[in-house]
């Protein structure tokens, strides 16, 4: 851990190719999202990574949603 605030280095990685049933990847993003409203980690980013390469958005709504959208097509 570095730097003055120690959870500013911890991330979260979840492999959402290595899930196949739909109902566990909803569940995934549910728990992202109860985050966000409860504000009880924060996260900086999001970081997709696929077969169309890296892609970083900033952790809010919006943008989770669009990861979600992105991930049924």
């Amino acid at each position: 851990v570095y730097g003055p605030d120690p959870f500013k280095s911890f991330h979260s990685v979840i492999e959402l190719n290595r899930m196949d049933d739909l109902s566990y990847k909803t569940r995934v993003m549910r728990y992202f999202g109860g985050i966000l409203v409860s504000q009880q980690l924060t996260f900086d980013k999001i970081v997709v990574v696929d077969e169309k390469g890296v892609r970083e958005y900033l952790f809010n709504r919006a943008n989770m949603s669009s990861v979600v959208k992105e991930m049924y097509e």
